[in-house]
């Protein structure tokens, strides 16, 4: 009997034509050649080995494209922080910049506030000092003679005839 008869537990099949093709069954189920156990398990074992490599070709592919996508998100990541650095590094730059303009123009002007402390210190040291020697010539001997020149001086100077 052939090997799918002998599971069904039936075989129409005559003697003669299994002496001439044991692999061809003629049961009435069945139109079509079946193979001897070992030529199937043989296509069977060939079907598993496609189907496993076929399944470690789609892993594969899987992987390859998995990778790729890291590599692009990473790529990305790392893109994006240089951007930021780059960004808080001229911002950091630009404070400093602003800081330094601050700093000096805050020293300028104290300079300037020293400058005009000594111009006063100096002003008033000249007026006191002045104040001193007119007070000086007033009670000296010649102050009626200095105070008529000085009248007409000041005459002369508004241009004024009469006297």
């Amino acid at each position: 009997k052939h090997l799918l008869c002998r599971r069904l537990n039936a075989c129409h099949c005559t003697a003669a034509a299994l002496a001439d093709d044991p692999t061809f069954c003629r049961h009435p189920l069945f139109d079509y050649p079946t193979q001897p156990a070992t030529m199937a398990s043989d296509q069977i074992r060939q079907m598993v080995n496609f189907i496993l490599q076929e399944a470690h070709e789609k892993a594969n592919e899987i992987r390859v494209k998995t990778e790729h996508d890291f590599n692009l998100e990473k790529q990305t990541l790392v893109h994006e922080a240089k951007l930021n650095i780059q960004e808080e590094f001229a911002k950091k730059e630009k404070d400093r910049e602003i800081q330094e303009r601050i700093q000096r123009s805050a020293e300028i002007g104290e300079c300037r506030v020293k400058k005009m402390k000594v111009r006063d210190d100096l002003l008033q040291t000249l007026v006191s000092e002045a104040g001193s020697k007119c007070a000086m010539i007033a009670r000296g001997p010649n102050y009626a003679h200095l105070l008529q020149k000085l009248i007409v001086q000041g005459l002369i100077k508004i241009e004024e005839n009469e006297v």
